[in-house]
């Protein structure tokens, strides 16, 4: 991801030597210069879906560690790859196709709905992501249970 931003990166100053017409704005919030620390951290838009999302998955904000299993902390480290697609996905959408309005509580139950059926039909089918309601209230609870099943089963 980071070699594709960069190499984004430098097409778009390619590009901007050329025609003089794009933006080095990011594209979301277009406050600050666009690299990758500001558009996957430093960006409004970013955080506040970051901020969601820690609280989604109840990760302690002090020493941003997630309680559970290790089944449970890469289930986290998957929502959090899907959290730098979205992100990527929409700095496109707004370059290349049209701006749009997305609000980080959109960005946020689309993470969790892309999240959601991406454990649900990859993942231990059948035995992990079944509920919605579970998933959107407590995914962690999830994969704890998945590892007692696991356990249990062996």
């Amino acid at each position: 991801l980071a070699s594709a931003s960069q190499k984004a990166s430098d097409q778009k100053q390619s590009l901007k030597k050329r025609c003089g017409l794009l933006s080095f704005l990011c594209p979301l919030c277009e406050c600050t210069e666009e690299d990758e620390e500001h558009l996957f951290i430093g960006c409004s838009i970013s955080r506040k879906l970051l901020k969601d999302l820690c609280i989604w998955w109840k990760v302690d904000k002090d020493n941003s560690e997630v309680a559970g299993t290790s089944m449970c902390k890469k289930a986290f480290i998957g929502v959090v790859y899907g959290f730098f697609w979205i992100i990527w996905n929409l700095r496109n959408r707004k370059i290349f196709v049209a701006p749009s309005q997305n609000s980080a509580t959109f960005l946020a139950g689309q993470l969790q709905t892309y999240s959601f059926f991406w454990f649900k039909n990859r993942v231990l089918k059948g035995v992990l992501v079944n509920s919605w309601i579970e998933w959107c209230n407590s995914p962690h609870v999830l994969f704890l249970a998945c590892t007692l099943y696991l356990l249990a089963s062996c």
